[in-house]
């Protein structure tokens, strides 16, 4: 009587995780809509990479679904404190995108080259929310964005 019992919440343990399982999909599902929604009506659209994981099957559909319709894009890799404590490797990469921005994003970030062809390199902002460097990089990317008429993001 005791392995029936055992059985019987072993099973009830495996529907609760499929029922939450699928409640987090509806959940993530209703995210990636809204997302969609907003992106299409925006003059300007942010995507912010967790440097730390780089680029992954998360980002991946929220880039499809919501920000290939986005007219603007300006890409941002946080965390980058996780990656590199080297301030002067940040501003290489900035000083020359093709040569060292574009190999450090599609190598060590894994960021797919058609992500990088629609922000622009020039629109691509390293940053450290909790160290707080690149800050001003993106607030000076996303006022100049709106001084220029969004023409050239």
């Amino acid at each position: 009587s005791n392995s029936s019992n055992s059985n019987g919440s072993s099973g009830s343990d495996d529907s609760n995780k499929e029922e939450e399982t699928e409640i987090i999909d509806k959940v993530e599902a209703v995210g990636i809509e809204r997302s969609k929604i907003a992106a299409r009506g925006a003059d300007l659209c942010a995507f912010v990479l967790d440097a730390s994981r780089g680029w992954e099957r998360a980002d991946e559909t929220v880039w499809r679904e919501a920000l290939d319709v986005a007219k603007n894009v300006i890409f941002v890799a946080n965390k980058m404190d996780d990656i590199t404590e080297n301030a002067s490797l940040i501003e290489e990469m900035k000083s020359d995108p093709s040569g060292k921005m574009k190999p450090f994003l599609t190598n060590q970030l894994r960021v797919p080259e058609y992500v990088l062809d629609k922000c622009n390199l020039n629109n691509v902002v390293f940053l450290s929310a909790k160290e707080g460097f690149g800050i001003e990089d993106l607030e000076s990317k996303v006022s100049n964005a709106f001084e220029s008429g969004l023409s050239s993001v």
